[in-house]
């Protein structure tokens, strides 16, 4: 990238892949210029030199160092530290106290003492295009620097002023290296050369119209040296050395195209002659020989080669320079190689010879024979060896029949009961419906539509269950991680509106110091649903229901005991058959029993190694549990349930969830999962969710209610939502912990967009919140993409008002929220909510993304940066290009070039 020799004949140069290298005069090579404390300057890009008394200063993309001569970093100016915050491309040294430095965004005189700044290429009427940023600078004979912007300039230290010299096309494209020459020559390059005469301000230019070894690509950085009264020229495919008084021949001719050197497994192997009468001969071990031709090019001219191995490699091999290439020999055989040489697709020269890979020894016909003896061998050994198994295998097996049999058949009878308790399940609430269904034929309608809605519930409950029992019985299940202390009272304190529905009350012994435990997947969940739940139903109306939970020598014990006077029961403990109930129980139908819930008790208590059992005694019915556990030493805090799922949150970054619960522990419970993915607001009833959400600024990105709260419940909090014009975008989801048909019916009727019941599985509602606000996202995106590109017509009438309004007034840099929200004729809080729910985004970030999209169209159309800036409407070049820069990762003279 840059080279340099300071005043004692010392070169430097900097490499593009990072780092310093010195050599003195007395030396061979060059070494490293490294030392311990400024290994930053050996990992970025060096782009020039520039020497003082005992100091060496160093200029990167990012920084500049002041080295002193044994390497040690004294100094270091970051480009953020520059007045203009440009990129460092070239330095300078000015005179005994100052240094110039070439930047991105301008030209800068530095005082080596203070390291004060000064601009010295403003914008200035008289020196267009001498006000941007540069490359390179130089120093001629009579003082005078010169560098390249927009046009060549100069600028002469003893005045002060900056001169716009020449603005040949060439100029005004950029150079990325500028040199005087003794004769007052200005020479630059960038892949083209152009050389500017003081004399009659004539430029001679060197192009692929006039010297076809110059590199047309835009991607030349290097630097220019006069070495020996000859111009070399560093350009990104090598070194050009020029004698500018003489003329560039048009064309060479070719040079032969000859086998430099032959590596075999790393190993060099003599090739004699350019050409080969007798193929190569490889052994089976040598897998990979590396060929390296070579054709000498002294105008680095653009020759493509292609070589064809067509036993080897089905495609030929199209290489843009011929530097060497790997032939893989484990193919046995003869093959023949051809290399060809081309330019402008034609062959310019050639090469044929041939090679022979010789099969290994496992492969010849000697080999062959043993492997079949040894083969034959093998079977007939695996085979005695078989007989024996299998007749040792069938004694035993006939025993086990025999004992599996008997088993089979106890196994049998006990479905069989099973299957009869449950049959008779179904047929009562069969029964009841079609009896009822024969009353409504006869005109008894009301009373009897409303008995065979229930029983059609019970028996879709039944269904419920026993699939449920499935599961249990043909799933694998998981073991997940529980801390007892926070999951069962929050658990069970969220069936709180099941008790106010059956008119019981709960009592739950202390957990404060239940430990965290692993247990196997969903048990606890279901062990309250079904015990505690059941309990709820069955319990007589008034009473009090006592939960007690242990944890003792690695066993959960869980028991629940309500008052059911009318419970009467008569239970095999080993099959645990159907409950009955009593006569005067019976007007109750929803509680009808069954031996479902036991069996899936029992399918619990078999996974966790446990037992359950359940007895009633003078009406007071007791169900006990108990599983084997493995207490965590160490638990997870305020995380009750697994997360092994990963759940894809990341593209909701701040979504923000309103969680409205009463219940003061189970609003802590779902902020707490919650937290982890989002932005949580937490509200105590719908009445503050609601005022929260007609006075706040931001609005969060979904809502998560209960149903049963005071002041204002979750069915009327949605419906207020969904009524409300800046309110209705928002999603809605009800968690709640009645579970009915007509509940559940009446909050949808509310437009919430969905119904979760309590017990709930965190995962379960991590997901629905996530994909509920990435849709919600996903439809605000579409719509301001339809904004910007104006592709799509606006949907409705205030749409069409801001899109009218923005390609009206974009260009106006004193438009704000205010004049949009008075022309709406709405206030500029009501304005930047509606924005907010239609497209995701306020004002003022709507605003900018609109003319950033106008401003692309602009450099499309051969605007310059400058006026795209004022006809878009922002304050200064230099905002314009920071949006710019961080909406698309470009710059806009970037984009412009590459369009």
């Amino acid at each position: 990238m840059s080279f340099a020799f300071d005043p004692q004949g010392t070169a430097f140069a900097g490499s593009f892949g990072g780092g310093v290298w010195h050599k003195t005069i007395n030396e061979t090579t060059f070494k490293p210029f490294i030392l311990s404390n400024n290994e930053a300057v050996q990992q970025t890009i060096v782009m020039d030199f520039a020497f003082a008394a005992e100091r060496v200063w160093v200029a990167t993309l990012r920084e500049l160092f002041e080295l002193s001569k044994s390497g040690e970093i004294v100094r270091t100016i970051a480009k953020s530290e520059l007045i203009n915050q440009g990129n460092i491309y070239g330095v300078m040294t000015l005179d005994s106290g100052n240094m110039l430095l070439a930047t991105s965004n301008g030209l800068i005189k530095l005082d080596k003492t203070s390291l004060k700044q000064t601009l010295l290429n403003p914008a200035d009427k008289n020196a267009p295009g001498c006000d941007d940023g540069m490359m390179d600078l130089t120093q001629d004979a009579n003082n005078v620097i010169w560098y390249v912007s927009q046009a060549l300039c100069s600028y002469d230290p003893t005045t002060g002023i900056v001169k716009s010299v020449s603005s040949h096309p060439l100029f005004v494209a950029g150079m990325t290296a500028i040199i005087a020459l003794p004769d007052g020559r200005i020479v630059g390059q960038d892949g083209k050369i152009a050389i500017y005469d003081p004399k009659d301000n004539s430029v001679k230019t060197i192009t692929a119209a006039n010297g076809h070894f110059i590199d047309d690509s835009t991607q030349n950085f290097g630097a220019m040296a006069l070495i020996d009264d000859q111009l070399v020229v560093a350009l990104s495919k090598g070194l050009l050395w020029l004698d500018l008084t003489k003329a560039i021949p048009e064309e060479l001719s070719q040079n032969p195209l000859f086998i430099k050197k032959l590596m075999v497994m790393n190993k060099p192997r003599a090739i004699v002659g350019s050409s080969l009468q007798s193929p190569l001969v490889f052994p089976y071990d040598e897998k990979v020989a590396f060929l390296d031709f070579e054709q000498v090019d002294f105008f680095n001219q653009h020759i493509t080669h292609q070589v064809e191995m067509p036993s080897i490699i089905d495609t030929p091999l199209v290489l843009d320079r011929l530097n060497g290439f790997a032939i893989p020999t484990a193919t046995e055989g003869a093959h023949q190689i051809k290399v060809f040489s081309s330019k402008d697709d034609k062959i310019i020269n050639s090469l044929d010879f041939n090679i022979e890979v010789k099969p290994p020894y496992w492969r010849t016909p000697l080999a062959y024979a043993l492997y079949v003896f040894s083969l034959l061998l093998t079977m007939f050994v695996i085979y005695s060896l078989r007989v024996k198994a299998i007749k040792r295998d069938n004694r035993r097996l006939e025993s086990l029949v025999g004992q599996r049999t008997k088993e089979l058949n106890i196994s049998l009878q006990d479905k069989q009961r099973m299957f009869e308790n449950i049959s008779h399940e179904f047929r009562t609430p069969l029964t009841v419906i079609i009896g009822n269904t024969e009353a409504l034929l006869k005109g008894e309608h009301n009373k009897r539509v409303g008995v065979v809605h229930n029983q059609s519930i019970r028996l879709l409950s039944l269904v419920e269950q026993l699939l449920k029992l499935a599961e249990l019985k043909a799933t694998k299940k998981a073991v997940q991680t529980v801390n007892l202390r926070e999951f069962i009272p929050i658990q069970v304190n969220s069936l709180s509106s099941l008790c106010e529905q059956y008119g019981v009350t709960l009592q739950l012994t202390d957990t404060t110091k239940l430990p965290t435990v692993e247990i196997i997947d969903d048990s606890i969940m279901l062990i309250i649903t079904n015990l505690v739940g059941n309990a709820i139903k069955y319990a007589d109306r008034g009473t009090q229901i006592a939960i007690s939970v242990d944890v003792c020598d690695n066993k959960l014990s869980f028991k629940v005991i309500n008052q059911a006077e009318s419970f009467d029961t008569e239970i095999s403990k080993e099959r645990f058959v159907r409950l009955d109930k009593s006569e005067n129980r019976s007007e109750n139908i929803n509680t009808s029993g069954n031996g479902i819930g036991l069996a899936i008790m029992q399918e619990i208590a078999n996974l966790n190694h446990g037992i359950f059992d359940i007895n009633a005694k003078q009406g007071l019915v007791t169900a006990q549990i108990a599983l084997s556990i493995k207490v965590v030493e160490q638990p997870t805090p305020s995380i009750p349930l697994e997360h092994s799922s990963e759940l894809d949150c990341t593209n909701l970054t701040l979504a923000t969830v309103m969680v409205v619960e009463d219940n003061p522990e189970l609003r802590e419970f779902i902020t707490g999962i919650l937290i982890e993915h989002f932005d949580v607001i937490a509200c105590e009833d719908g009445a503050e969710a609601l005022k929260q959400l007609q006075t706040t600024e931001s609005l969060p990105d979904l809502v998560l209610t209960d149903v049963v709260m005071p002041n204002l419940n979750g069915l009327l909090l949605t419906q207020a939502i969904k009524n409300n014009d800046e309110l209705r975008a928002i999603p809605v989801v009800i968690l709640s912990a009645k579970d009915d048909l007509p509940t559940v019916k009446e909050g949808y009727q509310s437009l919430a967009d969905d119904y979760i019941t309590k017990p709930f599985n965190s995962d379960l509602l991590l997901s629905k919140l996530t994909n509920l606000i990435s849709t919600l996202r996903a439809m605000k995106e579409k719509t301001l993409m339809s904004l910007l590109v104006a592709k799509v017509k606006p949907k409705t009438e205030l749409e069409t008002k801001i899109v009218e309004a923005l390609e009206v007034n974009y260009s106006q840099e004193a438009f704000s929220v205010h004049l949009l929200a008075e022309h709406l004729a709405m206030s500029a809080k009501t304005l930047n909510r509606r924005l907010l729910s239609i497209y995701g985004l306020p004002f003022n970030q709507l605003l900018r993304d609109y003319r950033l999209e106008k401003a692309k169209d602009m450099l499309c159309a051969d605007l310059s940066a400058k006026e795209v800036t004022f006809n878009c409407g922002f304050s200064s070049q230099a905002y314009f290009g920071q949006c710019f820069k961080a909406k698309f990762d470009i710059s806009p003279a970037l984009y412009k070039q590459q369009q």
